[in-house]
């Protein structure tokens, strides 16, 4: 049987990636809830600090997923390296041009200032954590700190689209559970989120998601590749169109149609 594919879709997932990227908090923002300690709120707010300044390396992974990425938010330039079950992509991003590529394919560059500003992803210089883990920590309740080591949980309705399976209510997957590392600056350097099965369906496993960030103030500029196709026009034409939906899930859109 031959599978139709959609002629967009490799395309598609292409931009998906830089759209994915920029909602990897989208996390409420949260404030912690009132049993958390003085002492506690002032780590979790020292937690992320060295994320704001958008200068660091990250890998993240979690059973289908890992992520290994530096951002050096001067240059407004970030690279990544994004293996997704058994396809890898690479991704580095300049100012507001983009250029990826499979280990099977050459760079494709994508210029999102053809797009109006409301379907861009947001620059990096708006959003220098791009690992999530400042929108997690403000959602952060029963917070103790011990030593370099802080624990506490997020409730399941402030986990991101990211980390939830598609289509679960967030009140179905309970409280989430989290254990993080600090270095000797108070920064975050390591963190392990267990998300809880869903209530609704005992047969979808429970899931770690882990983030490790080092090499803050180090990270070098980014350059373009020496050589890229451009996206498509009709590629741009459909994200152009407020009547087509913005990609939101990488997975979706590398299945077949």
């Amino acid at each position: 049987m031959i599978t139709a594919v959609n002629p967009l879709r490799p395309a598609l997932a292409i931009v998906a990636l830089g759209m994915l990227a920029a909602c990897t908090d989208g996390t409420a923002q949260t404030p912690s809830s009132p049993s958390t300690s003085a002492t506690a709120e002032t780590a979790l707010s020292a937690a992320t600090a060295g994320l704001a300044t958008g200068n660091y390396h990250f890998t993240m992974s979690s059973p289908r997923r890992k992520t290994d990425g530096l951002l050096h938010q001067p240059s407004n330039s970030s690279k990544e390296t994004i293996a997704l079950d058994r396809k890898v992509f690479h991704r580095v991003r300049v100012g507001w041009d983009e250029y990826v590529r499979t280990d099977a394919s050459g760079w494709q560059h994508t210029d999102y200032t053809r797009l109006p500003a409301k379907r861009r992803p947001s620059s990096l210089r708006e959003q220098p954590d791009r690992t999530g883990a400042t929108a997690l920590l403000a959602a952060a309740r029963d917070v103790t700190v011990d030593g370099s080591t802080m624990t506490g949980h997020i409730d399941g309705t402030h986990l991101p689209s990211s980390l939830v399976p598609s289509g679960t209510p967030g009140g179905l997957l309970g409280k989430a559970p989290f254990t993080a590392r600090l270095d000797d600056q108070g920064r975050l350097v390591h963190f392990v989120l267990k998300i809880p099965a869903r209530k609704d369906d005992p047969v979808r496993p429970a899931a770690t998601w882990t983030l490790t960030i080092d090499g803050y103030g180090r990270s070098p500029a980014q350059q373009a590749p020496a050589k890229f196709e451009e996206l498509p026009d009709d590629t741009y034409e459909h994200l152009y169109s407020p009547s087509h939906p913005l990609p939101t899930d990488l997975d979706d859109l590398m299945a077949p149609s």
